[in-house]
């Protein structure tokens, strides 16, 4: 049977893990963990955090537990990270049991995501708010609006989802770069190069970026250059989809 330091280290675990796998900064995650382990009078808590594993060992007395969790999930949910950050601080208080607060986090674990009706008016609003922004006409923004609908849907496709970090912004690249091609060529007022920059920046990896550089900040310079690699590996997929997808239709 679990002794109640085990139950908390499992639970903080879990809520690092979820909090990874949302996207958040390193160093939020390790003062999370700090944080629950601390509302329980222990000798000494260490944490070490990398993108693709959490590394906990809490000690108390004669007493130690130590536990490791692999990362293999990334994305991007800010409400997910503030929702559990919330939970922490509400656990800390010493007013939530262990329990209550591992079902909290099965509740904030199983939040569904905005509609899909309501992701796809976004993303096309996405695409065509930054075809204007490049100085393209309506014609552009409408299709970048659609390009970026499909470019979506593409993205979350069973086998691509199931393909690494690297493949994804590849394939979503070179479809982009043909679409846009095709679009051109049967509309020849359009501006191709733009509907193709404007589509491609749900690719981009901005959390990424800006992850890597406060977690540098922080002092967290492996994983600040793990993230930072990351970010120049997708990007160079980004370009190289986007010149495939132009070699195969003829865009040269």
């Amino acid at each position: 049977m679990k002794t109640y330091r085990e139950s908390l280290l499992q639970f903080a675990l879990d809520a690092g893990q979820l909090m990874m796998e949302s996207g958040a900064e390193t160093y939020r995650v390790e003062e999370l963990i700090d944080r629950i382990c601390l509302s329980v009078e222990l000798e000494r808590v260490d944490s070490f955090v990398t993108p693709t594993g959490i590394f906990v060992s809490i000690q108390q007395k004669d007493e130690s537990f130590s536990l490791t969790r692999r990362v293999r999930q990334r994305g991007i949910d800010l409400h997910r990270i503030e929702e559990i950050n919330s939970l922490s601080r509400e656990f800390a208080t010493g007013e939530m049991s262990v329990e209550d607060a591992r079902l909290r986090l099965k509740e904030i674990a199983s939040l569904l995501p905005f509609s899909k009706h309501v992701r796809y008016a976004n993303i096309a609003l996405f695409g065509a708010a930054f075809a204007l922004l490049y100085k393209g006409g309506l014609q552009d923004a409408l299709s970048s609006a659609v390009l970026s609908v499909f470019l979506y849907a593409f993205l979350q496709s069973n086998w691509l989802q199931s393909t690494n970090y690297f493949f994804r912004p590849l394939f979503g690249a070179t479809a982009t770069a043909m679409g846009a091609q095709w679009l051109s060529a049967l509309f020849v007022h359009m501006n191709r190069d733009i509907i193709i920059i404007a589509t491609i920046m749900q690719l981009v990896p901005g959390v990424a970026i800006t992850n890597a550089i406060r977690d540098s900040i922080s002092g967290d310079l492996i994983s600040g250059v793990t993230r930072g690699s990351e970010a120049v590996f997708v990007a160079i997929a980004i370009a190289l989809g986007a010149g495939i997808g132009l070699f195969i239709t003829g865009g040269f």
